[in-house]
């Protein structure tokens, strides 16, 4: 008898991140220490356009979220934010740059009167730091999912900030021939911190980080990707839970996304949807369909339900993802519920 997947309960749209424009996307979710919840993401008219901003919502309950603008001055094109506690400061990293090829990493720092911003470099004045996913704090050092796309095949590395330290250390991680490889998404299991890579041939791949600090050649995992977004985290028990769209065809269909379960980082099973075109918000807030629309994961927007970002506070699980470049979605899950607590 086939398992039937549980169906996240409660999926609730972001009213901030509402936008009549396709270029809503990219979110990250993170819960601090004392429990508050922020989520961040860019918006503008497309990917890379001219004024396109970073937004973080933040707030114990997402019904009542304040939302700031993180965004520096100028108009340059502002990617891909990820959320990050130290403590009780919120701090968002994001790119900043027309392109992947020439974005750099900034990280910016809420305070008493407004965002501070500076550039994360390596010793090189390179740029360094998430490109993507959750930064992963492991014995004081920083560690980030970094990746480079300006050559072919696309590669990934892992940047460390060691306390006190000013420049970010990049570490690669041996890719495969003909495979890219990039944003890698960090969680630690059995005591070793791992990378899990988005990926051109159709799975999630896995790199593990040695004693020595260098990494394993990755491999390909049994979790699909599409050459789209994914994240993972670690549960209280020590298993893994990723996130990510379905299909293993390479810029294959955004939809359906899903929650998938792990106990070794190699083999994984789904446990748990998070959209798959059914779910009508309902919400006055949102703008009519774009003309044509269908729900078949399309890369235009129209039924995309996409990069995800996944937090695992106790038995509560939150996951931020892009709504049909619309808007950002928040799913809340139990682990209980969906049986791997």
């Amino acid at each position: 008898m086939a398992h039937r997947l549980s169906i996240a309960a409660d999926r609730r749209i972001l009213r901030d991140s509402v936008s009549p424009h396709s270029g809503v996307h990219a979110s990250s979710v993170s819960t601090s220490a004392r429990g508050e919840v922020a989520v961040a993401w860019f918006s503008g008219r497309s990917e890379g356009a001219a004024g396109t901003k970073i937004l973080v919502a933040h707030g114990h309950d997402d019904a009542g979220f304040s939302v700031e603008e993180v965004s520096g001055p100028g108009s340059v094109a502002q990617w891909n934010p990820v959320v990050f506690w130290e403590g009780d400061d919120l701090q968002v990293f994001s790119q900043v740059g027309e392109s992947p090829s020439t974005w750099r990493t900034v990280r910016s720092r809420r305070t008493p009167d407004g965002w501070s911003h500076e550039p994360c470099v390596g010793p090189d004045g390179s740029s360094r730091g998430p490109v993507r996913n959750h930064v992963v704090a492991c014995g004081g050092i920083l560690f980030a999912g970094a990746s480079v796309e300006d050559r072919r095949p696309w590669a990934s590395a892992v940047d460390s900030l060691a306390p006190d330290a000013t420049f970010w250390q990049r570490s690669w991680i041996p890719g495969a021939d003909d495979v890219d490889l990039i944003q890698p998404a960090l969680a630690v299991i059995d005591g070793v911190l791992v990378a899990l890579l988005r990926s051109s041939g159709g799975r999630g791949y896995l790199s593990r980080r040695r004693a020595d600090g260098t990494w394993s050649a990755a491999v390909p995992t049994d979790l699909p990707n599409n050459n789209s977004g994914l994240d993972v985290a670690t549960t209280p028990a020590g298993a893994l839970l990723a996130v990510g769209n379905a299909s293993t065809i390479d810029w294959g269909p955004r939809c359906p996304l899903l929650l998938f379960h792990s106990r070794d980082a190699l083999t994984w099973r789904p446990v748990a949807i998070i959209d798959d075109g059914r779910w009508a918000p309902g919400d006055d807030h949102l703008p009519p369909p774009h003309p044509g629309e269908r729900f078949d994961g399309s890369l235009d927007g129209r039924g995309e339900y996409s990069y995800p970002s996944i937090d695992v506070s106790g038995d509560r699980v939150l996951v931020s993802y892009t709504w049909q470049r619309r808007a950002i979605a928040l799913a809340h899950l139990s682990l209980t519920a969906i049986g791997v607590a």
